[in-house]
């Protein structure tokens, strides 16, 4: 008489977990996306302000591409994080523009 308990009980488990397990997983899913559509929106605000080309646009940039570096390093999108690794070394010698152009006029005196 017990046998079919049992098995009642595991039948509900298993629907339980059939039912449970999708919706954690579709959780996960939106949760992943969420996060990459905030990391492009991030890379794509990078590239905006460093096509600005100011100083303090470039400057804004770079906080932008750190911002979105560890996003798509958690999402194993090792693509876009190498994307973002470039934007920040070129924004960096975009802006050394700006230091080395002090630099260099006051040489020529």
């Amino acid at each position: 008489m017990n046998e079919p308990r049992y098995s009642a009980i595991n039948r509900g488990l298993l629907l339980f977990f059939v039912l449970a397990l999708p919706a954690v997983t579709l959780t996960a899913q939106g949760d992943q996306e969420t996060k990459r559509a905030a990391a492009k929106q991030l890379l794509n605000d990078g590239r905006q302000l460093r096509a600005e080309g100011s100083k303090e646009s470039l400057q804004a940039a770079i906080s932008k591409f750190e911002e979105a570096q560890p996003l798509f390093h958690s999402l194993n999108d090792t693509l876009n994080e190498a994307f973002v690794l470039l934007a920040i070394g070129r924004t960096y010698g975009d802006l050394d523009c700006f230091i080395a152009l002090p630099v260099i006029a006051s040489q020529k005196r």
